[in-house]
């Protein structure tokens, strides 16, 4: 289980930054700055309850490091982010044998919280790279990279 203390200096940075880019609201500055505010925000991240500050929803993540090990982290999704229609994204498959399964696991975590769609080639199809089919005539303008 994560630990409160991580998280809570995980929901300070996240705060701080919306503060500095996208400026908080003075009610929100205000909620911020009352004591013991993150640790309340943190336990209710633990929760699961995904609280809500400046437009965004905190929730609860486990990303895998290189390692494999397991790094629970808090993940801020944007209400403000409007989809006019399902993203598809190309995950390429051509990592080191100890990165890709972790990477692939950390990016379905924040396409899913986007509603992204993930597109690769199987290990099996390994033929050909976007770079080169592209050189030999295929169309991949329906695809965008992440």
């Amino acid at each position: 289980m994560a630990k409160l203390a991580a998280i809570a200096a995980q929901v300070k940075s996240v705060c701080d930054l919306l503060h500095q880019y996208e400026g908080l609201e003075k009610r929100q500055l205000r909620r911020i700055q009352t004591v013991g505010f993150y640790n309340a925000f943190a336990k209710s991240v633990l929760n699961g309850d995904a609280p809500q500050l400046a437009g965004y929803a905190f929730d609860l993540v486990h990303f895998r490091s290189i390692t494999g090990t397991d790094l629970p982290s808090i993940l801020p999704i944007s209400h403000k982010v409007v989809m006019r229609r399902r993203l598809k994204a190309f995950v390429g498959h051509r990592f080191n044998g100890a990165v890709t399964p972790n990477l692939r696991h950390n990016l379905a975590i924040i396409f899913r919280a986007y509603g992204i769609y993930r597109l690769r080639k199987n290990v099996e199809q390994r033929a050909k790279t976007v770079p080169s089919a592209a050189k030999a005539g295929h169309n991949y303008n329906h695809l965008r990279t992440a």
